[in-house]
């Protein structure tokens, strides 16, 4: 499922203009969303939507408190 949360794709902005690699920009993001947003601490929540021309469902964004 495409995700198409603005945090997400500013943070990968932030982390390849400072560390100047893609790769390593999209890593960051990959350790941010798996680590922090969904990991165990968090109670975390996705708002989807649909692309009703396509068919398919997208993640418009991300809700991720802290557990109770």
């Amino acid at each position: 499922m495409e995700i198409t949360d603005w945090e997400l794709g500013q943070l990968y902005r932030q982390m390849r203009d400072e560390h100047r690699d893609s790769g390593k920009a999209a890593e960051k993001v990959k350790q941010k969303f798996f680590d922090t947003m969904c990991g165990p601490t968090r109670d975390t929540h996705f708002f989807v939507g649909t692309v009703k021309q396509f068919g398919t469902w997208i993640v418009l964004g991300v809700f991720w408190p802290k557990r109770c």
